[in-house]
C-alpha cells in the first residue's frame, strides 16, 4: 500500500514516540496468531490493521481489516484526512474504487505489531519511528504445509503466497543481523509470544540459530514447490 507523501509535522512527532515491530514470513506461519496473543498478554502492544472501505467477505476475520461504510460522507473524510497529512498510508483500488490505508489511530499501542510483506520494509522504516525491530517469523516445514493446506486456498492463490513466502526468507537473509529470527512451534505459543515481547522491548539479544535453519529448511522446501 503507498505511503502518504504529506505527513503532518504532528503526525510525525507522534510516529517518534512510538515502536514498529514488522511481523515478516510466509503465509501460513502464524503472524497473525501470534500478534491477537501478544496483545492479550500485553497492554502496551497493538496490532496495527489497514481500514476499508470494501465490504467484508462471509469467510473473513472480523479484524482482518477496519471495515468503513462505503458512502460519500465516509469517503470525503477519507481523503480529507488524507489532505491534511493524517493518513499514514493510503490507496484507492484501481479497478474497485474501494479505499485502503491507515491513520495515527492504528498505531495507537508503545508497541505497535504490523503482519507486513517484506518489501514495505524500507517504506515504514523511513517514518521515523522511535524504533523499527523486525521479526522473521518461521516454522517447520512440515508445519508450514498442514498449516497452509488447511486454508483451501485456489492455484493461483497458492502460487502466489509461495512466492511471497520464497522472497520474504530471501529478503531475511540479505539483511545480515539487523532481522530477528523466531520460530513458532505448534503447541508452544507461549514461548513464541515471550519470545516476540523481549524483542519489541529489545530484552533479547540472542540469536535464535535454530530458527535461522529452520528458516533455510523452509525456504529450500518453498523453492522446490515452486518450481
Amino acid at each position: 500500500m503507498p505511503f502518504s507523501q504529506n505527513l503532518s509535522p504532528k503526525i510525525r512527532e507522534q510516529l517518534s514516540k512510538k515502536t514498529l515491530i514488522p511481523i515478516v514470513g510466509p503465509s501460513s506461519v502464524g503472524k497473525t496468531t501470534i500478534m491477537r496473543a501478544v496483545c492479550e498478554a500485553d497492554s502496551s502492544f497493538h496490532r496495527t490493521v489497514s481500514f476499508t472501505t470494501r465490504p467484508r467477505r462471509p469467510d473473513e476475520a472480523a479484524d482482518t481489516y477496519k471495515f468503513l461504510q462505503n458512502t460519500e460522507v465516509q469517503r470525503r473524510d477519507i481523503l480529507r484526512q488524507f489532505e491534511q497529512g493524517e493518513l499514514i498510508q493510503f490507496a484507492i483500488h484501481p479497478t474497485t474504487a474501494f479505499m485502503y490505508g491507515t491513520g495515527l489511530d492504528e498505531y495507537n499501542g508503545t508497541y505497535n505489531l504490523l503482519d507486513i510483506l517484506s518489501n514495505e520494509i524500507a517504506g515504514f522504516q523511513a517514518l521515523g519511528f522511535a524504533a523499527c525491530r523486525t521479526i522473521m517469523l518461521v516454522t517447520t516445514p512440515d508445519e508450514w504445509q498442514e498449516r497452509f493446506d488447511s486454508w483451501h486456498f485456489s492455484a493461483e492463490e497458492a502460487h502466489k503466497r509461495v512466492q511471497e513466502g520464497i522472497d520474504s526468507l530471501q529478503w531475511g537473509f540479505a539483511q545480515e543481523g539487523s532481522v530477528r529470527w523466531l520460530e513458532n512451534r505448534t503447541g508452544d505459543m507461549p514461548s513464541t509470544v515471550e519470545h516476540v515481547i523481549a524483542i519489541a522491548k529489545n530484552q533479547l539479544h540472542e540469536n535464535d540459530e535454530r530458527a535461522r535453519d529452520v528458516a533455510t529448511q523452509l525456504l529450500k522446501y518453498l523453492m522446490q514447490r515452486s518450481a
